[in-house]
């Protein structure tokens, strides 16, 4: 239950880091393309929108995919310390 949930968490932080990272990489072509024109441009506010939720949701999700995933690791390891005692 705990590795399938882990899972789901990892699968979601991936997108949704995927999702930050592509936000970011188009407001910094847009970026370079102005500074490589020598020109100012604003942005549409990505930038700002990057530090709110989607980065909590993300922060929240990669807190609780790190307690899921210490605590599969180390029942794994208790499965095989207790497998190595009994041989």
């Amino acid at each position: 239950m705990e590795k399938e949930r882990a899972n789901e968490v990892q699968k979601d932080l991936i997108h949704q880091l995927e999702s930050i990272r592509e936000e970011a990489d188009r407001t910094l072509a847009k970026l370079m393309v102005a500074r490589k024109e020598g020109k100012l441009i604003p942005t549409d506010g990505a930038v700002y929108g990057l530090l709110g939720l989607p980065v909590m949701a993300a922060v929240k999700n990669e807190a609780e995919y790190n307690v899921l995933a210490k605590r599969i690791l180390l029942e794994e390891q208790l499965q095989k310390m207790s497998k190595a005692k009994s041989v």
